[in-house]
């Protein structure tokens, strides 16, 4: 499954805040799948206040932590959900998810390969990873453990 979803790595992914990727222990650890879906929305809020972000790109991102799957810690559904979702247009949706990776708070990752993308590309399995929240996760674990 790990050379699949290459981004779950054994160690600590080098520059954490600013990766894409997360620990595989951290699955792990947690033991409330509700817990780990928390940290997702804080994740979300701590980006939906940027000021330089689209309303539209909002709720595309909105969109994208809603589809959030454990298995993978990503989210990979096709474009045409996300807009069926949200009531924008597909284009409308790769726009924004685009304007997203520029900003640095989504990779594209292609499963089984160990690439990320500018852009999805048509046929390439994609997964959208979400940057610093295996930072937060570790964060939420090590708060959790203090108390």
């Amino acid at each position: 499954m790990l050379e699949e979803y290459w981004w779950i790595e054994n160690g600590i992914p080098k520059h954490e805040s600013k990766s894409g990727c997360v620990r595989a222990s951290v699955r792990a650890k947690f033991k409330s799948f509700s817990k780990m879906r928390a940290c997702v929305w804080k994740w979300f809020r701590s980006r939906a206040g940027d000021r330089t972000l689209s309303p539209a790109c909002k709720l595309t991102l909105w969109a994208i932590c809603e589809r959030f799957r454990v298995e993978t810690f990503s989210s990979h559904d096709a474009y045409s959900y996300y807009a069926k979702m949200t009531g924008l247009s597909s284009k409308t949706v790769g726009r924004c998810v685009s304007e997203l990776v520029r900003a640095d708070i989504l990779w594209i990752a292609v499963e089984g390969e160990k690439r990320i993308l500018k852009t999805a590309k048509p046929g390439v399995r994609k997964h959208l990873l979400f940057v610093g929240l295996g930072k937060l996760l570790v964060e939420e674990l090590s708060r959790a453990n203090d108390t």
